[in-house]
């Protein structure tokens, strides 16, 4: 969830392969490259996303953020704001993960801005 850390709280702030009859023929050529090859190659590189964040508002509107092992919190911060046209400075807010306990209690814990691998350190159940 993202939250404005100074606890304002408005709506605009909150938060080719060619086949002959009998054999298959693959042409290779500078004019007609393997692009299956070349397409599962761009998919294995890094620079492509490996995990994707749902994202919350206080207001419970959501953006789903693609991110890499790599992005930090404060990054996450950073794309939320842009997806949710947000203007405001990214040092009035801040990621946090919310959760569920037994009993129906509602847990909050600020996010630090330097923490990575957040797909993996953040439980399935928690906003």
């Amino acid at each position: 969830m993202l939250v404005r850390s100074d606890g304002v709280h408005n709506e605009e702030n909150t938060f080719t392969n060619m086949q002959s009859s009998h054999q298959t023929m693959l042409i290779h050529s500078h004019s007609n490259p393997d692009l299956v090859s070349t397409f599962y190659d761009d998919l294995r590189s890094s620079d492509y996303p490996e995990h994707v964040l749902k994202v919350y508002k206080p207001d419970q509107t959501c953006k789903y953020l693609l991110v890499h092992k790599e992005t930090t919190a404060h990054e996450v911060v950073m794309l939320a704001l842009q997806e949710f046209g947000i203007t405001d400075p990214s040092s009035h807010f801040s990621l946090c993960e919310v959760s569920v306990a037994e009993g129906g209690i509602i847990k909050q814990r600020r996010l630090p801005d330097q923490l990575q691998n957040l797909a993996e350190r953040i439980g399935l159940s928690s906003r």
